[in-house]
This record gives C-alpha cells, sequence and structure tokens, in this order.
C-alpha cells in the first residue's frame, strides 16, 4: 500500500535523532486542539492508515490534526546503513523525534508490532509523554511475542539476514524479503478483507525487518509497562479474529496497561485498514473522552 494524497494533505520531513528522514504526511490546521499521530506496523508503511483517515476527516471537521509517518526502513523514509542496527529503542527514539517536531498535544495512534515502539517510547521518553501526550490507542497489538504460526519462519529468515548482512552475501537478503513480501502481498490478494497481513507496495528494508522480528519473538510481558503509561488513558482494540495477535494476547495487555479494551466482531489483524468504518468511531469516541471532538460525532 502506499499513500493516497488529498488535496488537504501536506508532506512532512522529520529528522531522526540519529541522522535518517521520516517522511511524513499531515492533513489538518496546525492551530488544531490536538494532533493524532499514527505509527503503522512491520513491512507496510503510512498508507495504512489512509482508510482510516478517510473516514475521520469530515467527522473531524479540522478540530483535529492528523500526522501518519513511514517508520525507517519502510516507504519513503530513509534506510539505515547497512551495519546500523532497528533495535526497538530506536524506533521509540525516532517516534520522540516526531512528536518533538510538533506542537500542542498529542494522540499516540499504533498499530500490530507499532505497540511496541509505543511502550517502548514511553519507557524512555516519560518526561515528553507526561508532558505532551493525552492518551494512546493501540489496534491489534500485544506485548509479548506473536501467536501467528509463521512468525517462526520470520525468525529463522530474521537470523540469516543478521547473518549475512555485513557479508558479501547481503544483497540476497533483499531478494528474500522481495520474495516474502510478494508472497504475503499473494495471501492477501487471496482473502480480500480477511487478509491478517497486508505488505506495502513500496519496498521495504530488509535489515530494519530481521531486527523488528528478532526484538519481538524475545518479548514477554514486562510488569513495568503499566508504570510508564499509569497517567494517561490507553485503549486497547483487538480483533476477534485476529490471527497474529490473538484476543486472549489483547486482553493480558489491556490488564498490564489498566487499559479501556474493545474486541471489534470479525476484525482480523489490519482492522484499521480493512474495516475503517468499524474503526473510526472507536477513535472518534476517544476523542470525545478527551475533549477534542463533541461527542455527537461519534456515528460517523
Amino acid at each position: 500500500m502506499t499513500t493516497t494524497l488529498d488535496p488537504a494533505d501536506r508532506g512532512l520531513v522529520v529528522s531522526a535523532t540519529d541522522g535518517p528522514a521520516l517522511a511524513a504526511t499531515v492533513r489538518g490546521d496546525d492551530d488544531s486542539a490536538l494532533t493524532v499521530v499514527y505509527v503503522h506496523g512491520m513491512l507496510t508503511d503510512r498508507g495504512f492508515w489512509d482508510p482510516l483517515i478517510a473516514e475521520l476527516t469530515s467527522a473531524l471537521a479540522g478540530r483535529v490534526r492528523q500526522l501518519r509517518y513511514d517508520v525507517r526502513g519502510h516507504g519513503h523514509s530513509l534506510w539505515p546503513i547497512h551495519s546500523a542496527r532497528t533495535p526497538l529503542h530506536v524506533l521509540a527514539d525516532d517516534l520522540a523525534a516526531v512528536v518533538d517536531h510538533l506542537e500542542g498535544p498529542v494522540l499516540l495512534v499504533g498499530h500490530s508490532f507499532a505497540g511496541y515502539a509505543v511502550l517502548e517510547y514511553a519507557r524512555r521518553h516519560h518526561d515528553q509523554l507526561s508532558a505532551r501526550i493525552r492518551g494512546v490507542v493501540l489496534f491489534n497489538s500485544a506485548a509479548e511475542a506473536p501467536a501467528l504460526p509463521v512468525m517462526a519462519k520470520f525468525a529463522q529468515v530474521s537470523r540469516r539476514i543478521n547473518w549475512m548482512r555485513c557479508t558479501p552475501l547481503d544483497k540476497l537478503n533483499a531478494w528474500v524479503h522481495r520474495r516474502m513480501g510478494a508472497q504475503l502481498a499473494a495471501m492477501a490478494a487471496a482473502k480480500p478483507g480477511r487478509a491478517q497481513l497486508i505488505p506495502s507496495a513500496l519496498p521495504v528494508d530488509a535489515r530494519v525487518t530481521a531486527d523488528i522480528v528478532a526484538d519481538m519473538t524475545r518479548l514477554t510481558i514486562d510488569p513495568t509497562i503499566g508504570a510508564a503509561v499509569a497517567d494517561i488513558p490507553v485503549y486497547v482494540v483487538a480483533g476477534e479474529n485476529d490471527r497474529v495477535f490473538s484476543t486472549e494476547q489483547a486482553l493480558r495487555l489491556a490488564a498490564e496497561l489498566d487499559a479501556h479494551v474493545q474486541v471489534v466482531p470479525e476484525a482480523g489483524h489490519s482492522l484499521p485498514q480493512v474495516k475503517p468504518r468499524l474503526a473510526a468511531p472507536i477513535l472518534l469516541s476517544v476523542l470525545a473522552e478527551l475533549a477534542a471532538v463533541e461527542p455527537e460525532m461519534i456515528a460517523c
């Protein structure tokens, strides 16, 4: 998927603390009362959020600014140098740079593995979170290793990529990654509206994917994550048919975060993209609770 530009959209480039430029798209006025910052998941790009943003735009009527950006190594954001690692704390620092680039209060919205990055951000940048972040919404996320059986294959590929990244075989990484993306795209096309993973049409840095998978497959529930977000409202939204992060994993995450939780019937892992008409009222309800929109706008 690639970003669909609306006449109201404008491009933005944010410099990460260690150099790579992060490509972003903004919709809404700079003097809006609040900004929603969307963070996409693995193998996709900021265009993942376009269906949801399209659903929300008329309802928000300019009261809320919306920003989505390409995570490093994805979409139009720059790729790190070959030898550089991209652990979760780097992605958390990138999110802090995006928030720092903006003014005013922010609602963070993450999908899938972005949930890990958002929670790591809360731990590493707690002062910024306390001062700027009004709430967090996590779609199809967890705080432990994914339930999807194919993740074991991803982990195997990840180890191979990491072994080859500093050898002459590094070029093979890109080929393997493209093949994996093509397989996922074929699976998504075969199950329109029901696919669990929908990859980007744009190239993705195989090394970044490898680092993300390596971190994800090692994760377990950390009892300290609740303390990091204890002072702000957190909302966990799960899909009943999510095969990547199960409903049980979402409920465990919500319990650790003392979060509001909602399970959407008949929704899979790519809920905000595939079923934006179900996701939009949830986000509008959160914005109403934060007094960023009027309650009657929830039925969009």
